[in-house]
């Protein structure tokens, strides 16, 4: 009966494997979570934590880059009076990760699109695989802004994601921005 249904539909097969994947790595992201966080169920997606436990932020590497993590909200915090530069090209995310696309990802020569300011907070997207950075030519971790909290800002483009330019923040400080 398998044999006939691959037979018939092999597009179908295909997709039903690609989602069947998208869940096992999505249920190993979850695995992988800290056990001391405590979520209860919030129409408003707002994280809750249990009294006892105080949720830990990524921190970063020695020379001040940030690894892949499932943290989502961050703040911007380089000094540059200018703001952080913010990195796109005209396409979206889902164009830029498709393999299919021949996009080089020198993200640091792509056309800065707008900056951040010290202090303003963001949600960044956390990919296909949920660890939220992506890795450049050069091997330079970036993180793509999807939402900014208060002040209008860019969103849509690439930060570096170093202790210099962003530092994590906990849900809670994001929800209050």
């Amino acid at each position: 009966m398998i044999t006939k249904i691959i037979k018939a539909n092999p597009s179908n097969v295909r997709k039903l494997s690609a989602l069947l994947m998208l869940g096992v790595i999505w249920m190993g992201t979850m695995a992988c979570e800290s056990s001391s966080l405590v979520f209860k169920q919030n129409p408003t997606k707002t994280a809750f934590f249990d009294q006892n436990s105080v949720p830990s932020l990524p921190q970063p590497i020695e020379n001040g880059d940030y690894r892949r993590s499932s943290q989502m909200t961050w703040e911007a915090v380089d000094a540059d009076p200018n703001g952080l530069n913010c990195h796109s090209l005209d396409l979206t995310y889902e164009q830029l990760i498709d393999p299919r696309n021949s996009v080089e990802f020198n993200i640091g020569k792509w056309p800065v699109v707008g900056a951040l300011k010290q202090g303003q907070d963001f949600e960044i997207n956390p990919g296909p695989a949920g660890f939220g950075v992506v890795y450049d030519t050069k091997q330079n971790p970036w993180m793509y802004v999807e939402n900014i909290a208060g002040e209008n800002g860019p969103s849509n483009c690439f930060v570096r994601a170093n202790r210099r330019f962003v530092q994590p923040i906990s849900v809670n400080v994001f929800n209050q921005g």
